[in-house]
């Protein structure tokens, strides 16, 4: 039988046999009417109890005292514990499993794991560092491997060859979690309920729940339209509006490239749980998306992990052996990340789409577009080997989604283009062709 994996990413807690996923559980905790909901049952419930609620425990792991959830439960220890239990009955009581655990986890952080394992009647097989799980999985070379939390992201650097996989150090980026991104994307939802029908889901606790609990419906849809038809009903009401991918991939687009410039020219490969994020490729010079696959793959094919009986001293491994060539991950060339799907074609100025090319477009700030330059263009707008640009001209102030640009920067689909004082914007965007969508 293939051993017991539990990955302990609190955006999505996974337990697997070998390969195969068995299920996932978020990392929330509730008390509703004096019963704490775990998991799913927890994120059910959470914007509607959110002063008898949780989503740090897996995060924070320690023994500081939380007051909101009664005697049973003194710290986000007791709320990993009694999560763990849940995923042990869920997975059928099995006696030990790997556990997979994100980069940022420290000594205590591991201690209080392999104790908490213990009280819950789960021998540790092996402690494994995730992106040393992944390194195991990919061709010789270096890389920048970014796995998402809910509440930061975790950037490490790893070293493989043909015989092992080694994560060097690490770096946590606070503030971009998956919690983070979805926060922003809320704010997309909300403004276009505002906008078309003048309903404010986060108005009221039962609305907002009901948000969250479309939204990954919502962001999967999104995937491969431009936009979408959402509605929330309440109290007998049906409110509907359109949700736009450009927008919401220009709302989220300042972390991904808070993300991209950490990681710098690396190699990049992305947690599979970063791809729920439409564009998130958008903008990387260097990086694909993992399937979600790759991390237990890393350890049910690993010759150093066949043992399937708890060890009773565990250290956690930030070095593996690469698993079977067979088993390995096919990583695509760099210029096969969504090229074509990053590279605007058309300028949207005032209602207008202008074809962007080799010949630049001129940018005035009353909202004029020109292929000749006036004396009132401000920036401009071309196409080269390496995408779309957008220079600045004569030291003036042109903002690129909010910052303002120096020189030059890169354009892709659904960023903003603002001028101070000027009422135009101005959004590069790709058309497609009639047969295309």
């Amino acid at each position: 039988m293939s051993a017991t994996i539990i990955e302990l990413n609190d955006a999505t807690v996974r337990v697997a046999r070998g390969v195969e996923p068995l299920f996932q559980s978020p990392g929330y905790a509730t008390t509703v009417d004096g019963v704490l909901a775990v998991g799913a049952g927890g994120y059910a419930q959470h914007w509607l109890r959110p002063r008898h609620a949780s989503n740090r425990f897996w995060h924070d792991l320690n023994t500081a005292p939380l007051q909101q959830f009664g005697k049973r439960v003194r710290h986000a220890g007791d709320l990993a514990f009694l999560h763990l239990e849940h995923l042990r009955e869920c997975a059928g009581h099995p006696a030990a499993a790997i556990f997979i655990v994100p980069g940022f986890y420290q000594r205590p952080q591991l201690s209080l794991l392999l104790g908490i394992a213990q009280a819950a009647g789960i021998g540790v097989q092996a402690l494994v560092d995730s992106a040393a799980a992944v390194g195991a999985t990919l061709p010789p070379g270096t890389y920048a491997h970014v796995e998402a939390t809910l509440h930061q992201c975790v950037i490490s650097h790893l070293e493989v060859d043909q015989e092992r996989a080694v994560r060097r150090q690490v770096e946590v980026v606070a503030g971009a979690g998956l919690a983070h991104f979805k926060q922003h994307i809320v704010s997309c939802v909300v403004d276009a309920f505002l906008t078309r029908c003048r309903f404010d889901p986060l108005h009221d606790a039962a609305t907002e729940q009901l948000l969250h609990d479309h939204l990954n419906e919502w962001l999967a849809l999104l995937a491969d339209r431009p936009e979408i038809t959402i509605a929330i009903e309440h109290r007998g009401a049906r409110h509907e509006t359109r949700l736009h991918r450009d927008t919401v991939i220009a709302a989220t687009r300042p972390l991904v490239q808070q993300l991209a410039s950490r990681v710098g020219d690396a190699r990049t490969v992305l947690d599979y749980r970063l791809g729920v994020i439409p564009g998130v490729l958008y903008g990387w010079r260097d990086a694909q998306l993992l399937t979600d696959a790759a991390v237990l793959v890393g350890c049910a094919q690993n010759p150093a992990l066949k043992s399937r009986h708890a060890n009773t001293s565990v250290a956690l491994r930030t070095e593996l052996p690469v698993v079977p060539a067979d088993s390995r991950i096919a990583l695509t060339p760099s210029a096969a990340n969504d090229a074509a799907a990053s590279t605007a074609s058309h300028l949207l100025a005032q209602h207008v789409a202008y074809p962007i090319g080799r010949r630049r477009l001129y940018v005035a700030p009353h909202g004029a577009v020109s292929r000749t330059r006036g004396i009132d263009s401000v920036c401009v707008v071309h196409g080269d080997d390496t995408g779309t640009r957008l220079e600045v001209l004569n030291s003036a102030t042109v903002l690129l989604n909010g910052r303002a640009v120096a020189g030059t920067a890169r354009l892709n689909p659904g960023d903003h283009i603002t001028i101070p004082g000027a009422t135009s914007l101005f959004v590069p965007i790709t058309v497609h062709a009639n047969d295309a969508i």
